[in-house]
């Protein structure tokens, strides 16, 4: 029977190929349905193996070889045609890139599987210019003019596909529609705007002196400053974001931090390939550390929300806002994600910035005696220097904003779409559905924005701004409409932070440690994960400390 025919099968799998690449892989993002259409090929296979067996009269062995020559001319169609139009008609053909890139996404995630995308985004851009192709459909720019196309005020580029990754949660840090976007970043203003900030003040200075009180245990001792600073920021957030007291500065463990920092990862692993992390979700027992926080995270939500609905935090703006609306059940989904990014995008970016700045600290001690001078002429009583003292210290912010430039929390993200007419950026045409991105730790590395941008200068923002060449290129909270809502947090926690520790210690290496390979250690998954810093702390000379 022509059929059973071998070489009309294969014929029949080759134009089955095609046909589903041509009507259905080239349009449009797939990646969502990764696991689904892995299924649906699963089945198909298993239904032409019992076809083949119960309706041709095939014993079992050919029919299982011929099922599976089928699948194979099948999927190796489909990728043969798909790299074909990715390296020769592609309209992003023309750009410069590794050609392996063009082919694959599979090259980038090789690449970074150490957890260094930003250093080899840089890399690419050292090798290739200021325009780089780094995926099928995915262009890496370099220039401040196509940062602010992409994310400055006015821009129509969307998020990518990467911020599907919660689905069906979704956060304000997620949120792929802009005029949900738009929402939730109204309802945030609320929960972190100057009024709030008032109340956490208090909090984040309270967390600061506990965090200096477990030092002054353990002076002259090696510690990791690294570990410190994290429960200094993760303890701060659980308290002002959802009322929870992680206990990390005393008990030094929590299941949270346990399986935030097992799921951490994840982002930075699949980043570049979003549709293998929607494939391996798909799968059973697949990414069980981030399910089980996931579940963790909705039973401490539903408590808290039960046993202290008047609760004053950060996730208390939200869960009233959608009880007079259109109530908790209805917006449980978005509840829940603004919940646990509340946990990355709470602390992640003060726990980078203020173990960072203490690393230069430590290389360059002449900053750190710079800012104790600074904090002591505020102390005229017996009143702590206000958090809106500290912002007016020249030094103290020069040395953070030098260390964000430096080291931005974020230093290789923001994955945008073009829209759909497309963007020209330096001369360059960008097709429209076009995944692209401006890494920030490029960007705030060029000679034509900051002299000597590879060198920890803090009077660039203060005595020296003759060393700033554009300092509109300096964006480590982003632009635009999805700018960090958080930052004005951070930014307290990570002076006050600082200002603590400098004026109780005086820090320098511990035995056997030079920094050597601190950033080396230091992981991109997402958001910076710093790497140890092994110090010793000793009481500070001649201190007038703060009570």
């Amino acid at each position: 029977m022509m059929w059973s025919s071998l070489h009309f099968q294969l014929v029949l799998a080759m134009f089955a190929g095609l046909i589903s690449y041509f009507s259905f892989f080239i349009h449009g993002e797939r990646d969502r349905l990764a696991a689904l259409v892995a299924r649906f090929s699963l089945i198909t296979s298993l239904a032409i193996y019992l076809i083949q067996w119960r309706m041709f009269e095939m014993p079992l062995g050919q029919s299982m070889q011929r099922t599976l020559c089928m699948a194979g001319i099948y999927i190796v169609v489909i990728l043969a045609s798909m790299i074909q139009y990715r390296v020769l008609f592609s309209p992003l053909r023309h750009l410069p890139g590794p050609r392996l890139a063009a082919a694959t996404k599979v090259y980038h995630l090789w690449n970074i599987r150490r957890g260094d995308n930003y250093l080899f985004a840089h890399r690419l851009h050292k090798q290739y210019g200021d325009v780089v192709r780094t995926g099928p459909n995915e262009v890496m720019l370099f220039t401040k003019d196509a940062f602010m196309k992409i994310h400055g005020p006015g821009s129509r580029c969307t998020r990518a596909v990467f911020y599907d990754m919660m689905l069906p949660l979704v956060s304000i840090v997620t949120a792929r529609d802009p005029h949900v976007h738009t929402r939730k970043r109204k309802l945030w203003a609320q929960a972190l705007g100057v009024k709030a900030l008032n109340e956490w003040e208090p909090h984040v200075y309270a967390h600061a002196r506990e965090l200096v009180d477990q030092l002054r245990d353990r002076m002259n001792q090696s510690v990791d400053l690294s570990k410190w600073t994290e429960y200094f920021t993760f303890d701060l957030m659980g308290f002002v974001g959802f009322n929870i007291r992680f206990g990390l500065l005393k008990k030094h463990e929590h299941v949270a931090l346990d399986m935030y920092s097992a799921g951490h990862p994840v982002l930075g692993i699949f980043a570049p390939v979003p549709w293998l992390y929607f494939f391996a979700m798909g799968l059973p027992f697949a990414q069980e550390g981030y399910k089980m926080f996931s579940r963790w995270a909705e039973t401490q939500l539903r408590d808290r929300i039960e046993t202290s609905p008047d609760s004053k935090d950060i996730i208390g703006y939200i869960i009233r806002d959608a009880e007079k609306n259109e109530g908790i059940n209805a917006k449980w989904t978005h509840i829940l994600g603004d919940f646990i990014m509340l946990f990355s995008a709470g602390s992640d970016a003060a726990h980078a910035t203020l173990t960072n700045a203490l690393y230069y600290i430590v290389q360059f001690p002449e900053h750190g005696r710079q800012i104790r001078a600074e904090v002591d002429a505020l102390k005229t009583s017996e009143q702590l220097p206000s958090h809106q003292q500290l912002q007016q210290l020249p030094h103290l912010n020069a040395v953070i904003k030098e260390t964000l430039r430096l080291h931005p929390p974020v230093p290789c993200a923001g994955l945008r779409v073009t829209p759909p007419e497309g963007i020209t950026v330096n001369d360059t045409f960008i097709p429209g559905d076009t995944t692209v991105l401006v890494p920030h730790y490029s960007l705030f590395r060029r000679a034509d924005c900051f002299v000597n941008p590879d060198e920890f200068i803090p009077e660039r923002f203060s005595t020296k701004p003759e060393l700033v060449l554009d300092g509109s290129a300096w964006q480590p909270f982003g632009a635009g409409e999805y700018q960090c809502i958080g930052k004005n947090l951070g930014m307290m926690e990570v002076r006050v932070g600082l200002s603590f520790l400098l004026d109780a210690f005086e820090f320098s290496w511990a035995p056997g440690e030079n920094g050597e390979h601190f950033f080396e250690q230091t992981k991109d998954y997402f958001t910076i994960v710093p790497g140890q810093l092994k110090l010793v702390a000793r009481p500070r000379v001649q201190t007038r400390g703060w009570p």
